[in-house]
């Protein structure tokens, strides 16, 4: 009995990883969207396990960031970050998914469309 229990944990072990890594938040980050709300984003991603900042702008604009952790004993150690600004997805992703902070690197933010 002992050695068929031992013969079985790695098999067990292989199968827990499997069922935590597809549970992982970035398996879900595809069903994200720009512009969702926050009960859209908790509807396809569930809770976030924190909500990591949050911030009130002068004009009363707004931009918070949730945080999903993988599950416990996951494989797969990346953590998703979900970006809203005035309550609308702005951002998502793993941290190096994405350059912010300067003009340079953001050129996607244009009043008008290039050449336009």
């Amino acid at each position: 009995m002992m050695k068929k229990l031992l013969l079985m944990l790695p098999v067990l072990m292989i199968l827990g990883l499997c069922l935590t890594s597809c549970r992982h938040p970035s398996r879900k980050t595809y069903r994200i969207q720009l512009g969702f709300t926050p009960d859209e984003v908790e509807v396809e991603m569930g809770r976030p396990y924190a909500v990591r900042s949050s911030k009130v702008f002068e004009g009363e604009e707004t931009t918070t960031t949730w945080e999903y952790r993988p599950p416990f004993l996951s494989n797969n150690d990346q953590i998703v970050h979900v970006i809203f600004e005035n309550g609308k997805v702005v951002q998502w992703g793993v941290a190096g998914d994405y350059q912010t902070g300067s003009e340079k690197t953001v050129k996607e933010y244009r009043p008008t469309k290039p050449g336009g």
